[in-house]
């Protein structure tokens, strides 16, 4: 059941086959972000296996931070790959304790991709730290677990043990205890994916915040992987106690080409949908756009070249030339394939899937796009430098959202 909901990719489909994570997934870097260079050593967390404390300007895999830290906080823009890596950890753990060839601690490990221009070596790239064995991977969406919750829930360790048990289909409830008593024992790994996205309406976030900090502290054979965009995370009141802190770093042009490889073997291999020779071509050319300088900058998001391959494969091999064009396109994309699919789970475990964001306000797609292109507009116009990307803040975003759905009065 854990393979199956850490293998998903809903946004990639090639002709109803699912792309898998496993064959595309490519090894992220971090460093480690100013505010944990800040905090005393007694309040970053435990190294059960580290080997220091971390410095400026220090770059490790995300992997190998996960291993150092027992309470990890990864942090990363939107689209910088800190669900991915979440799902992608839990499915080589699962994977391996199923004795897969396809995911396992092996392919956790794989090296982080050498950099095209770097002198040859002797010898073959080291593998990923990580010295903790097949441990048990247990994941939250801590979006859903605040969907939870009541403003009178009293949320401590046994109010998320109850959701994540909750999650379960029914045949698996029977193994709640057997799971709690190994989580007690020999200890698991416990991935909490989205702090950033609960809402603070009603004291959720403090509620969701007294929850994990609790479960931390009675599970303490356990270790703890939590994500957070870091604009949110670096608001005092959202810091976990004893929790290390990593920032993703963008992809360098060794892990673009590694990904840009991956993703076209991958078309040809396993999905049959290019000829050897296609797929050749295909790499080539996204390789070459990807050097370009208008899109360069891009293409190290790991979202937005995921994009790129993705256009590029639905186009025949064409992927368009301006970054205005390959925004537009990806937009487009989005709006038709990703938004449709939000899936949350009930009180009552039952899985249900939330209406698009058209269906909820009762608006057309034509419209919702007219008001959000002209949102971006605003907001990068009254931006103070042009770099980065600019703030919007909630009040025009729900004024533009409502003026998309100016047919349906009850949508505020």
């Amino acid at each position: 059941w854990l393979l199956t909901q850490a293998n998903r990719l809903p946004l990639f489909v090639s002709d109803g086959k699912m792309v898998q994570l496993p064959a595309v997934y490519t090894a992220l870097l971090t460093t480690a972000s100013d505010d944990s260079l800040r905090q005393p050593a007694a309040a970053r967390g435990t190294h059960s296996s580290g080997d220091g404390e971390p410095r400026q300007g220090e770059r490790l895999s995300a992997l190998e931070a996960l291993d150092r830290e027992r309470s990890l906080v990864l942090m990363g823009g939107p689209g910088s790959g800190k669900t991915t890596f979440l799902n992608f950890v839990a499915l080589c753990l699962a994977g391996e304790l199923l004795g897969l060839p396809a995911a396992n601690l092996k392919l956790l490990r794989q090296p982080i991709p050498p950099e095209p221009d770097a002198p040859p070596a002797d010898a073959k790239p080291p593998r990923q730290r990580w010295t903790h064995g097949a441990l048990l991977p247990v994941c939250v969406v801590l979006r859903d677990f605040a969907a939870s919750l009541t403003p009178d829930t009293r949320a401590d360790a046994g109010t998320l043990w109850r959701f994540i048990v909750d999650q379960w289909p029914e045949p698996l409830r029977p193994y709640a205890d057997p799971l709690q008593r190994e989580l007690l024992g020999r200890g698991g790994l416990v991935l909490l994916d989205g702090l950033d996205e609960v809402p603070d309406a009603e004291s959720r976030r403090a509620q969701v915040k007294q929850a994990v900090q609790s479960f931390a502290g009675v599970y303490g054979q356990c270790r703890f992987l939590v994500t957070s965009r870091t604009y949110a995370y670096q608001h005092q009141d959202w810091k976990l106690m004893g929790f290390a802190e990593r920032e993703l770093l963008p992809f360098t042009r060794g892990q673009i080409e590694r990904f840009i490889d991956a993703w076209y073997a991958h078309m040809a291999n396993d999905l049959e949908r290019l000829s050897a020779s296609q797929a050749a071509d295909g790499a080539a050319t996204l390789k070459r756009a990807t050097k370009r300088r208008e899109l360069r900058e891009l293409a190290a998001r790991p979202l937005l070249l995921t994009l790129m391959a993705r256009l590029q494969t639905r186009g025949g091999g064409a992927l368009p030339e301006s970054r205005e064009k390959l925004y537009a396109e990806s937009v487009d994309m989005l709006l038709d394939e990703w938004e449709r699919h939000k899936p949350r789970f009930d009180r009552s475990g039952q899985r249900v899937d939330e209406p698009c964001l058209g269906e909820w306000l009762g608006a057309s797609r034509e419209n919702i796009r007219r008001e959000i292109d002209r949102l971006a507009y605003e907001v990068h116009l009254a931006q103070p430098s042009l770099t980065g990307t600019a703030d919007i803040h909630e009040d025009a975003l729900t004024a533009a959202l409502r003026a998309a759905s100016r047919d349906r009065p009850d949508a505020r």
